[in-house]
């Protein structure tokens, strides 16, 4: 993994063992739930319309059992290498932009995430552990990708 915190946002760079259309799918489904979340958290999505102006909702638990709402709309949508969504959680007053570019890397394939429009750098330090901490959201994108 290759990660920076410049100005107000996230650059982070991974590998994963798995097709570009299974990363894609892993952001665009169901099994989005499995892996969304800081070490802890649980997630269910009770909406996942994923099309150019379409909507996301999911519901995150914190480990003592708080909500934490997420909603945003795709902005493009492009299987399996690009996919662009804003977010907006019900913690903080600020929308932010994700930009995920999906390359094949031999049998595996590099997934480029970029999280911009961050209005501080708390906000954008919490998102940062959340997405790469251990246990965290990119690590349980992985284990759910090799299973």
């Amino acid at each position: 993994m290759s990660a920076t915190t410049a100005e107000l946002g996230l650059d982070i760079t991974l590998r994963f063992n798995a097709s570009p259309e299974d990363v894609f799918d892993a952001w665009t489904s169901p099994k989005w739930c499995e892996w969304l979340g800081p070490a802890g958290f649980t997630c269910a999505a009770s909406e996942l319309d994923v099309r150019v102006g379409g909507s996301y909702l999911v519901r995150m638990n914190t480990p003592d059992g708080r909500p934490v709402m997420v909603a945003g709309r795709y902005l493009d949508v492009s299987r399996p290498h690009r996919l662009v969504m804003s977010w907006k959680g019900d913690y903080h007053p600020g929308e932010t932009v994700i930009q995920l570019a999906f390359s094949a890397d031999g049998s595996g394939t590099l997934m480029h995430f970029q999280q911009t429009g961050f209005l501080d750098a708390h906000h954008r330090d919490s998102h940062f552990a959340g997405w790469t901490s251990t246990g965290g959201s990119f690590d349980k994108l992985e284990q759910l990708l090799a299973a």
